[in-house]
């Protein structure tokens, strides 16, 4: 039997990130969520794919649903894992 994983979310801390598109990424940006960031010893990188939930989606079950399924059709059709 196969098992293909995609990865379509993290939680990172008490903040869960979701894979997110060009096409996506504005719904994000217009509830507020941040892209994920973190440092090195080099600096801070930010990663332009990965977008916090906004707290309005995380208090409505029913679009936390909506937008988890959108962000892993987002990750399956990047073909990244």
């Amino acid at each position: 039997m196969l098992v293909e994983l995609t990865q379509f979310a993290m939680l990172m801390g008490d903040t869960l990130y979701f894979k997110v598109e060009d096409e996506t990424r504005p719904a994000y940006e217009a509830l507020g969520g941040k892209r994920f960031r973190y440092t090195t010893k080099r600096g801070e990188v930010t990663v332009r794919a990965r977008y916090s939930a906004p707290a309005e989606i995380l208090a409505d079950p029913d679009r936390l649903c909506e937008w988890a399924t959108q962000a892993l059709a987002t990750a399956r059709a990047s073909g990244r894992r």
